[in-house]
């Protein structure tokens, strides 16, 4: 993994902890949280994909991607809870499309988009496990530091992300962009509609951090293992853990462990999705980020209003699988197949 690369993972953990940190030291209650909590959501994840689009052929994207960390900064000083939100909110969707774009085009292997989208995991893991001024405090001031670095590290010097169409071959692949969307959709509506049953104990406290060491862990070696092995033997396995996870709920250790299989697909799914519209990457990454929101958000209605079916969990975890595999051979017949993605096949 490019050295360079490193920096906006860091600056995904930070983007995310005060996100969430601040938004939670409010100490909102009631109606007025969840409807705080879901504003920051939709305006975090929705305008996505249209700055995605207007911040396409930029070259500054690690300007703007420090703009988003800027408004972030901002909003970690803001002390009033609306105002701070919508900070967060625009300038987690900013930084989203930016540095996810650098890193998708810097990169020429799977296992950076995997460590980039996983800081964030941890990030919001631990800013909802602990309260700590000094440690606020004090990773402020590291987050002000390397938000002003990324302004000055040559990321034009990164080894590029070298696949093109051929000659002649539509740029992006509706089909296929499509079904990456849908696979997305269907993990964040079970990954939020799984009924987990754990126990109340002394570990309940630390449940948000369990999940969120569990789905950096996913995140963070998904691309190392699709780089490895390829695309098939991931989705087998993700498949099967997802299944031991959703089998035994009231279990702490084999949830997680499904949680764990559930995320070892992201960086799969970025890395279908350069393929499937290498030309717009930008906007592809703000779709996918649009629609895990959406099907989270539809998951918790159907599980706040509709009585729990148990039956529902496997056929999504089945569809997603299904739907990445069709992804798979629509890729390889278009000869979208430079890196390891296709190993199983060689």
């Amino acid at each position: 993994m490019q050295k360079e690369l490193w920096l906006p993972a860091l600056l995904h953990f930070f983007v995310d902890f005060f996100s969430v940190y601040a938004l939670f030291a409010f100490h909102l209650n009631g109606e007025l949280a969840a409807i705080l909590i879901f504003s920051y959501d939709a305006l975090a994840f929705l305008p996505q994909p249209l700055f995605g689009a207007l911040f396409e052929k930029s070259k500054r994207m690690p300007y703007l991607g420090s703009i988003g960390c800027l408004l972030a900064i901002i909003g970690a000083l803001i002390p009033e809870a609306i105002t701070a939100i919508v900070f967060f909110g625009i300038g987690n969707a900013i930084f989203h499309v930016c540095e996810g774009k650098l890193v998708l085009d810097k990169s020429e292997k799977s296992a950076p988009l995997g460590v980039f989208i996983s800081f964030g995991s941890l990030g919001l893991g631990l800013a909802l496990s602990f309260s700590n001024f000094y440690l606020y405090l004090s990773l402020l001031v590291v987050f002000i530091i390397l938000a002003i670095l990324n302004c000055f590290v040559p990321y034009a010097k990164a080894i590029p992300f070298v696949y093109q169409p051929k000659e002649g071959q539509d740029s992006t692949l509706i089909l296929a962009l499509v079904l990456i969307v849908l696979g997305v959709f269907f993990r964040g509506f079970f990954g939020q509609y799984t009924a987990y049953q754990w126990p109340t104990s002394s570990l309940s406290y630390l449940n948000a951090l369990w999940f969120g060491l569990a789905i950096f862990f996913g995140k963070a070696i998904g691309g190392f293992l699709l780089d490895a092995f390829g695309s098939i033997p991931l989705i087998v396995v993700s498949f099967l853990l997802s299944f031991i996870g959703y089998f035994f709920p009231s279990s702490v250790s084999l949830s997680l462990l499904g949680v764990v299989g559930v995320n070892l697909l992201m960086a799969l799914t970025m890395e279908f999705m350069r393929r499937a519209t290498p030309k717009n990457t930008a906007f592809g990454f703000g779709l996918l980020a649009a629609f895990l929101l959406v099907g989270y958000e539809t998951g918790y209605a159907l599980k706040s209003y509709v009585a729990f079916q148990a039956w529902l969990d496997p056929i999504l975890m089945a569809l997603n699988a299904a739907s990445l595999l069709f992804v798979y051979f629509l890729l390889r017949k278009e000869g979208r197949q430079t890196s390891a993605l296709f190993a199983f096949h060689h």
